[in-house]
């Protein structure tokens, strides 16, 4: 079930991926995307968290290193490391084409297929 915040309607995503940050996507935790492939294809995600990573982050870089996890079914279409894909969101907007790799589910997760976007 997709839980929406009061203004992730009105919330729309900047389209220069390098000013994006963490604060861009927390109105839109729990919400829905998709993620878009070479072929067309567009696989459902559950953005499930975000986490800054200072330690990460370059000397004088315009923001804060930072992962978004997102989760997807297990069944059906998943995504490969054939990427890119292009993520989009119904109200927010869509992304230009960006790497997602697979991960391991959280400790204590629901069965799903989880996936990780760094921006550094």
């Amino acid at each position: 079930m997709t839980q929406r915040s009061p203004d992730s309607t009105s919330h729309r995503l900047p389209q220069d991926v390098a000013t994006l940050a963490m604060d861009d996507f927390a109105p839109l935790f729990g919400e829905t995307f998709e993620a878009i492939g070479v072929d067309n294809a567009a696989v459902p995600l559950v953005l499930e968290n975000g986490k800054e990573h200072p330690d990460l982050t370059l000397p004088n870089a315009p923001r804060k290193a930072f992962s978004l996890r997102f989760s997807g079914p297990l069944d059906g279409p998943c995504l490969d490391s054939a990427g890119p894909y292009i993520l989009r969101h119904a109200t927010a907007g869509a992304l230009p084409p960006l790497s997602m790799t697979r991960v391991v589910p959280p400790p204590g997760s629901q069965p799903a297929a989880y996936y990780q976007i760094v921006f550094n």
